[in-house]
């Protein structure tokens, strides 16, 4: 028994040249079929949202990545070394844009903990979790706050992309293996 795909998730810096997604995603979708392999999704995961978002609406990347066939989209998280006022703009994003998720860094790697970010990241769930959009809840399912997550995970909302050679991580549903 072959397990699932949950999802084909591309890595890559919306201020690079991206359109090879689109040929990606049609490969993948059509190699899982060919091999009778269950794909959930393919999803899109940018670099952290600060080092481009001045040079590129994020509703732009949205539309890029539907263009692309690419089903959902993490627009990276806000690292402890990015300005917390990025934090302000997360609500917004997620309430307009259907298949964008978002993170916010409360520790990274090197075991640096943010009191203060944690306390900011705990009132923005609370604020998402009353949200509504298009009729849906929103009840979290696109953010999350992060601690120790290295890039290149394919999982979402934590996945993102290092800004290094763009990337191909394959998730697969294991439970049933």
């Amino acid at each position: 028994m072959l397990p699932e795909i949950r999802s084909l998730t591309f890595l890559f810096d919306p201020l690079e040249d991206h359109a090879w997604m689109s040929h990606a995603a049609h490969v993948g979708r059509s190699t899982c079929r060919e091999q009778n392999v269950d794909l959930q999704t393919v999803r899109a995961a940018t670099i952290p949202f600060p080092r481009w978002m001045s040079q590129i609406e994020p509703e732009h990347v949205v539309s890029s990545c539907r263009q692309h066939d690419i089903d959902y989209v993490s627009i990276g998280p806000l690292t402890l070394n990015q300005n917390q006022s990025f934090l302000e703009s997360i609500p917004k994003l997620i309430e307009s844009q259907e298949i964008l998720f978002a993170s916010a860094e409360i520790a990274d790697r090197s075991g640096r903990i943010d009191l203060d970010r944690i306390e900011m990241v705990a009132d923005l769930i609370l604020e998402l979790s009353t949200l509504t959009s298009q009729g849906r809840a929103m009840s979290n399912l696109y953010f999350c706050a992060m601690a120790n997550c290295p890039p290149g995970s394919p999982f979402f909302p934590a996945s993102y992309h290092d800004g290094k050679k763009a990337k191909l991580t394959i998730a697969v549903e294991g439970a049933p293996v």
